[in-house]
């Protein structure tokens, strides 16, 4: 079908079409993986580029999250 008239991106920069989605355990359910997987298809068709983090890394490791992207820009 068609793509929904919005998506909600975690952290987002528009300017440069950059998206960082934060996934905690409910992305693990089977429905919830195939929303996640048309969004970022979704948002990759228009130009952007998709990070997808668990909150482990975040909470364990930000410093190498930050750097990956940053490394992209």
């Amino acid at each position: 079908g068609c793509p929904p008239s919005h998506y909600k991106i975690d952290v987002g920069c528009p300017e440069r079409k950059i998206a960082v989605e934060v996934d905690g355990r409910s992305h693990n359910a089977l429905a919830r993986k195939e929303q996640d997987r048309r969004k970022e298809t979704y948002l990759r068709s228009i130009g952007w580029t998709v990070f997808r983090f668990t909150n482990e890394d975040v909470t364990q490791n930000l410093n190498v999250c930050v750097r990956e992207v940053l490394s992209s820009i």
